[in-house]
């Protein structure tokens, strides 16, 4: 099967409403953490994206695949670090449409960035991936990309709260907070309930794993050569060492040594 022409060219300023549209479609796919550092709406983003495509300091890659917009790249020229004078394009972004995928288009977009370093002179080929893109990771593994640097984000606010030692957190932050302890909690209790309480329910542990003790119901086994008889009272029989098999029913005494089952069930361990 014949593949479909692929395209890929600076982008223009006639480009800029498909670059909109790939963009919003990049930006839903990310975590709703770093969703939330890309706050920027394609309204607010039209004339930004006008003035970098008309300037020289960020340079934006389209591909087209059989005319339709198939993905694009933003990259920039700069240090590979701060204070180092190698010389590095940077990737700064890089999106592939899903139904594009694996098809070629991140390939021709980069091939396109190692072209452009190599006319600038530039050693080095710097890009900026997601923490939790796998794929893209591994694409880029094969490609030759090793791990450069870690970056972490964290709002202005929150940095300057931690900083002077404020420990109180915003309602939301506590939401979630507790949201994910309910759900731990539920992963490792799973007859956790929950009861409702001032503001949000708060998970009721079971008693053995709030207190760290087991509340064990005693129970005595008669262990005989047919069915297993359950009795409420102690066992007083007990059995005497022979050097033959005993031909009649023998009691043992069972002490119970594990968590008991379940409401009303013994917990029995073998003599």
């Amino acid at each position: 099967m014949v593949r479909p022409p692929l395209e890929v060219r600076r982008a223009e300023p006639d480009d800029v409403e498909d670059l909109l549209v790939l963009w919003d479609q990049a930006r839903q796919e990310l975590p709703w953490r770093a969703r939330a550092l890309t706050g920027t709406t394609p309204e607010e983003l039209r004339s930004r994206l006008g003035a970098a495509l008309a300037g020289a300091e960020l340079d934006v890659l389209v591909a087209r695949v059989d005319g339709r917009p198939a993905g694009y790249l933003v990259y920039r020229s700069a240090p590979v670090l701060p204070l180092v004078d190698v010389l590095a394009v940077h990737v700064e972004h890089l999106y592939v449409v899903s139904a594009e995928r694996r098809r070629g288009v991140a390939r021709g977009l980069l091939a396109a960035v190692a072209a452009l370093a190599e006319r600038s002179g530039a050693e080095q080929v710097v890009c900026n991936v997601a923490p939790s893109a796998r794929d893209a990771h591994r694409f880029l593994a094969r490609l030759g990309f090793s791990p450069l640097t870690f970056r972490r984000a964290v709002t202005t606010s929150t940095l300057r709260r931690r900083l002077t030692g404020d420990q109180r957190r915003p309602a939301l932050e506590d939401l979630l907070s507790l949201r994910r302890s309910q759900r731990a909690l539920r992963r490792m209790f799973p007859g956790t309930e929950r009861t409702a309480g001032a503001g949000e329910p708060e998970p009721v542990l079971p008693a053995a794993a709030a207190t760290g003790s087991v509340a064990v119901t005693t129970r005595s086994v008669a262990v005989t050569t047919g069915p297993v008889k359950v009795t409420t009272g102690p066992v007083t029989a007990t059995a005497q060492a022979t050097t033959s098999p005993p031909t009649g029913p023998v009691s043992l005494p069972v002490q119970a040594s594990q968590p008991a089952m379940g409401p009303g069930l013994p917990s029995v361990q073998a003599p």
